[in-house]
């Protein structure tokens, strides 16, 4: 009993030597191939990407209903771009609001009439009110 119980422990040791060996393997692999695509690409030196496109967005979790749709906008620009060596990151888009009246949250569009809306213009130069243009001199 005691030399079967003896095996068995032998048994498992060498299993498990022998899987961590193949993983060691399949990771040295993996890198050789990662490096080796970097190169065929010329990534090896990279240091910034940008992305850029159009299409919808929606504001999530912003539906004007439980289990309503959220909110959707169009983008008509969008552009990523993000900086490795220094590093930084910045997004931009602009987007146009498709529901007319526009209902839920999501920060939809805004109204200087009223004042009400999600993104709101940053006042600047003539058009700036006197409040904020005064806020200093309290």
């Amino acid at each position: 009993m005691r030399a079967e119980v003896g095996m068995k422990n032998v048994l498992l040791i060498t299993l498990l030597a022998t899987a961590a060996a193949r993983l060691e393997l399949a990771a040295q692999d993996a890198k050789a191939a990662v490096e080796a695509a970097s190169a065929a690409v010329g990534a090896t030196n990279l240091q910034a990407v940008q992305y850029t496109g159009t299409g919808s967005t929606y504001g999530f979790g912003q539906a004007v209903s439980p289990g309503g749709p959220w909110p959707r906008f169009t983008l008509t620009s969008y552009v990523a771009r993000i900086n490795y060596s220094a590093p930084a990151a910045r997004e931009e888009m602009a987007r146009i609001d498709d529901e007319n009246p526009p209902r839920g949250g999501g920060a939809g569009p805004y109204n200087p009439a009223t004042g009400q809306g999600g993104i709101r213009p940053i006042p600047f130069g003539a058009e700036t009110p006197a409040e904020s243009a005064d806020c200093g001199s309290g």
